[in-house]
Order: C-alpha cells, then structure tokens, then sequence
C-alpha cells in the first residue's frame, strides 16, 4: 500500500471542515468533525489489507453499490458487462435470449437495485453514496465491456451517488431524492471505455480524484455537478475514438420498455397498419444485427451490406461522440445540458484542480432539429424518455431517414416506434403502469400526420400554427436529447464559488470536427430556448470556460493545438455573469478555426479565432503573462483577446517557456 500517498489525502481530507450546501430556500451545515478525519487518516495510514477486495465476479449481476465506510480495492481489472446475452443465456438455460433483453436489471433483481434508479439500466459499474470511501483501484483498469457500452448508452463507471440524476431531471422519474458520497477518495489506477462519462455526480461532498487516467469516454472524462469541495490531481484525460454508432441508437434502446409493456399487454393499438408486437420485432432485430455486427463478428462499423438499414440510422462515419463532448466538466446543481450558467442558485464550491491534462478530445457535434411541439416556442416535440422525434434526422450522406425525397413521412424503426409510444400516451394506454410519460410531447396531430403521409411535412407545418423561430414550425441549435449544443471543451468550469483554484493545466489536443448549424430555423440569434449565446453553438471548440462562476484563480495554463473543422476556436471564454476572475501565466500554441466562410443566411457564426473572449457581463477579470503563439481562421479573422465588458485587466502577450505535463 502506498502508505505516504495516503498520508496526503489525509491532509486534504482535512483542508475543508465545514461545507455549506443551499439547495432551494435552505441551508444546510454539513459539519465534518476533526475526530472523524484523523481516524480516516489513521486507518489510512495503519491498513494493511483492504477492507473489501473487489473481483471481476463480482460485477457480473449488476452494479456494486458501495454503502459504508471504507477502504475498497480492485483485486484485477474489471470489465463491466452485467446480464449480458451469454451470461443470461447459461443463468437460466434459454438460448432464446438476445442482445434485445440483455443488460438490463432483471425484474427479480429490483429488491436489490431501486427501480426508480435503475430504471434506464446498470448506470454504473461502481455507485459510491456511503460516507468516508476510499476507493483505490490498485493500478487496475475499470472500464466498461465493449457489449455494455453498445447496449447501455449512458453510464459512468464510477456515479458518486445512489443514482444519476437529482430529483425531476433526466430521461426518467429517478425519484425524489438522491443520496450522494461523502469524503470520497478515487485513486491510483486507470478508467477506461465508458459510453457516457469516466466518473460522474451530483450533489457529493468533499471528492478527491487523484492518480488517474481516464480514457475512452464518450461525453466527459468526469462531470461533476453542485460538488461541495472537490480535488482533482495528477489526472491525465483522452477521449474515446472508436465510437460505433450515433446517438439515435440509445433512442431506439431506450424505447424498448414502453413497445415492451404495450406488447405485452396485447394492446390493439397501431401506427401504419403496425400493432406493438410488430414494432418491437423490428426494434429487436435491429438492436440484435447491430450487436451481431460490432460485437459478436467484432467489426469496427455496422455492415452495410448486410444490414443497409441500420447502418443508415447508426452508422458512426467519424468514429466519435456525436454531442458535446467535455474534458473535465465542473457544473451548478443539475445536468449540464441547457447554456452556460448564470444566476446560479446552487454552485460547486472549493474546487481545486493540479496537474490535470487533457491529452485529447474530439467531438463531431451533429445537430439534430426538432419540431415545434405546438405554437408555445419553448417547447419541442420528444418522446417519452426526452429523445427528439427524430423526423430530421439524416444518414452519414446527409439523406433523411424518416422522410421521403420529397418530404413525406416513410419513417424508420426508431420514429415508428416513437410515433405508436406518442398515440398510446395520448390514449391513457400506460396508465397504472410504472412508465413515465410525462416527457412526452409529440402532439397528435404530428402522429396523425405521420399515420396519413399524404402531406409533405413543410406542408404540414405551414398548414399549422407552429412555434419556433419566426414561426418556423422548427426549433434548432440541439443534439438528439435537445441538449444545448455547446461544442467541444477541454476544461469547463462553470457554476461555481468560493475558491475555484486551477493549476498546472495542460490540453493537448481539443478538436470539433462537426459541421454548421441547419438553416431551416433561419438566421437566428436564439433558437433553442435555453441557449444564451448568439447562433448555433455546435460548432465551437474552446479549451476552457468559465461562465457563472465567482472566485476563481487559473495559472500556469498551457494548451497545444485547438481546431474547429466549421466554426470558431476560443482559448479561454469567461463569460455570463462570472467576477472576481484572475489568470497568471497563459499560453496557447496554435487555435485553428474553420477556414471557410459561412453561407448567406448561415446561424453558425463567422469563424474566429480568439484567445481570451470576456462577455458582457463579467466583473473583476485579470489576465497576466499569456501568450498566443498561433492562430488561423478563414479571412484572417483572428485577435488575442476581446473584453466586451470593459471590466478586464489584460496584461501584454509575452514570451513563455512553459514545462509540457
């Protein structure tokens, strides 16, 4: 055991010893007594063995949920993959189970796993929600199977709480409350493939991440929400690049439960002559070619030859996430997914992070449009689970999957399935159920539309009072969950106070390869309702933000290579209503952005490439000793830095030698 490694902890440990949590109109005094931090030191200090050894066996029914105190270890590496096919298939003696029904908790397993937590699936390989953890993985990989990460699209391989959404938030009723870790060490080892994120949490309290490389993400190398005191250190970071399929798959896997119970109760009900049991044997045959063809004949691609449709839906060209994809991201209370923080009721507080480098990240942002889901222009049509109906959605050639060359409704396995789920909601076939459908808002005279298919949908739309921009029928500037489209970001820390320190930040490289925004919500300056800055923001790649946050403290910053195949590249964005901002010893090597002009009309801004950008509203910003060594953009459209808030103290462009991590 490291015994002086621990020793350090321990001091960290007892840097902050009284965190203050505001959530709502309450305060809460969390009162972490001395008493109880040097017998974490001792025990620490004194162990010789591991209180719990954690093996691979022990993974192979589902996430392990660690409770109580103590220090766990990885015994081996460990590749989650619960309830898969195989495993299933030899538990209970049936060959007749497939991709389709694995990897979800089994109905006999929620007296173990609360269904509300679980209810889109195994979200983690390790749930922390226990007091006084420290978790050493012992120079072993934890990473997630090649199967589960197809199978379940959103996951972390460490969740520091009971489940991963606080309460009204997320693609299902989660419940309504969450219980998160406090006085959490992460450390020595490695986290590898992960759908979603390397290590995810809300609401947890005093977390330490320390001697770690984190790999093969999808979303975040770690997303942490409303943490009250936080410390990163000695972490490398790296994206995934191996990515199969697009998000549209995790709308299709999502849908399963709600075609599932309607098939299961025989319900009369169709769409296009099509009844539940039906439409879940074209979902089922889809999920099980796509897993025959990454998994089971373990090709790079789906095949397209064999299976034309599917790769039409899925088919990942570029082999990386096709979202907003983030480095390491420290946010206010709730999920990441609407604009950049302002106004923030509940902040992250005492962040500190050292010695952090992101060493890759890349992301082709795709928008997916959506449709006004009635004239109000804050809302969007999207099914149950929150996914966007997918009528715009378009293949790797850039075809409509769900349309006809001129514009009728033909569908898809996916959009069918979210059409026959919309009728059924709007008839009260799930009440009594467990399923939530309060998400949906697919209107019916969309579904009645798609039912018919004699209209055009432009024909559709302008037969019927529509929202979005100028009434356009269309609200733009969001991926497939309606997530705000931010782009690519090496280090974001937004939402947060009272002593945000960062040092020793390093970025290799941080790339958006993503094309522009649609036209089709027109040339605006806000479409999607919760975006708060001007134009489609899916193009942007920025290597750090600070948006919403208060007391914050950056140096020794350095960041290599920062590109946008379409758009614009920012090196450092402080903006919303962020203040008392101070950054020493700054230094960016080459920001590339899009070479090319936008088109007349386009709502993806001009491309610019800009190393320090400060918004309107910021107070109190001091930049001192930074660098730009590089910058190219189309119409040599470049400058150093842009302080829109008159607030700023920017010191001259020096010359630094700065030390690689």
């Amino acid at each position: 055991m490291k015994i002086f490694h621990y020793v350090e902890v321990a001091v960290i440990f007892l840097a902050n010893l009284t965190v203050v949590l505001a959530y709502g109109d309450t305060e809460e005094i969390l009162e972490e007594s001395i008493e109880a931090k040097s017998q974490l030191k001792k025990e620490s200090i004194e162990a010789k063995e591991c209180d719990f050894n954690l093996y691979q066996r022990m993974f192979d029914e589902g996430t392990y949920v660690i409770s109580k105190p103590g220090l766990y270890c990885l015994a081996e590496d460990i590749s989650f993959n619960p309830n898969s096919a195989a495993y299933l298939r030899t538990k209970f003696s049936d060959q007749s189970i497939t991709a389709y029904e694995a990897s979800m908790p089994l109905h006999s397993q929620y007296a173990t796993y609360n269904p509300r937590a679980y209810g889109v699936g195994f979200f983690a390989a390790i749930a922390v929600s226990g007091d006084n953890v420290i978790l050493d993985l012992r120079g072993h990989v934890l990473q997630q199977d090649k199967e589960h990460a197809l199978l379940q699209r959103f996951y972390a391989n460490i969740e520091t709480a009971d489940r991963p959404f606080i309460p009204g938030q997320g693609p299902h009723d989660f419940g309504s409350k969450i219980g998160s870790a406090r006085s959490l060490l992460v450390t020595n080892g490695r986290i590898g493939r992960s759908s979603h994120h390397g290590i995810h949490g809300n609401r947890s309290v005093n977390v330490t991440l320390q001697d770690l490389n984190i790999y093969d993400f999808e979303v975040a190398g770690m997303s942490v929400n409303a943490c009250q005191g936080l410390i990163v250190k000695d972490v490398d970071i790296k994206s995934r690049d191996d990515v199969p399929v697009l998000g549209q798959f995790s709308a299709l896997l999502f849908l399963r439960p709600y075609v599932n119970y309607l098939a299961a109760i025989d319900s009369p009900l169709t769409f296009r002559g099509r009844n539940a049991t039906e439409i879940k044997a074209s979902m089922k045959k889809m999920v099980n070619n796509v897993h025959k063809d990454l998994i089971l004949a373990g090709r790079d691609t789906i095949d397209r030859t064999e299976h034309p449709k599917e790769w039409a839906l899925f088919h990942n060209k570029e082999r990386v996430i096709d979202g907003n994809c983030y480095g390491l991201l420290i946010n206010s209370d709730g999920a990441a997914v609407n604009g950049f923080p302002s106004d923030v009721k509940v902040p992250s507080r005492q962040v500190r992070l050292e010695n952090v480098q992101v060493k890759r990240l890349r992301g082709n942002i795709r928008e997916i449009v959506g449709m006004a889901a009635h004239e109000d222009t804050s809302a969007v049509a999207t099914d149950p689970i929150g996914s966007l109906l997918q009528l715009l959605a378009v293949d790797s050639e850039d075809n409509f999957t769900a349309l006809s060359s001129d514009g009728k409704y033909v569908g898809n396995t996916v959009t069918n399935a979210q059409m026959l789920v919309a009728h059924a909601v709007h008839v009260g076939a799930f009440d009594g159920s467990r399923l939530s459908t309060k998400r949906n808002t697919i209107p019916r005279e969309l579904v009645e539309w798609a039912e018919k298919g004699s209209q055009t949908l432009l024909e559709h739309v302008s037969s019927t009072p529509h929202g979005g921009p100028h009434g356009t029928g269309f609200l733009c500037n969001g991926d497939q969950m309606f997530h705000v489209n931010k782009g690519v970001i090496g280090f974001k820390l937004d939402g947060s106070s009272e002593s945000v320190q960062a040092s020793k930040i390093r970025a290799g490289e941080i790339s958006n390869i993503g094309g522009v925004g649609s036209q089709l919500c027109g040339n605006y300056i806000k479409s999607h309702p919760k975006a708060n800055f001007h134009g489609y923001g899916g193009a942007f790649a920025r290597v750090m933000t600070i948006c919403g946050t208060k007391d914050a403290n950056v140096t020794d910053f350095h960041a290599e290579f920062t590109s946008s195949r379409s758009g614009s590249v920012v090196g450092l964005e402080i903006a919303t209503d962020s203040e008392n901002v101070q950054v020493q010893g700054l230094s960016f090597g080459k920001l590339q952005a899009s070479s090319s002009a936008m088109v007349p009309g386009s709502p993806t801004p001009d491309p610019l490439a800009c190393g320090i950008r400060i918004g309107e509203e910021v107070k109190n910003i001091s930049v001192n000793e930074f660098c730009v060594r590089s910058m190219a953009a189309f119409d040599d459209k470049f400058m150093k830095y842009a302080d829109h808030s008159g607030n700023g103290s920017i010191g001259e462009c020096v010359s630094m030698l700065v030390e690689r991590g």
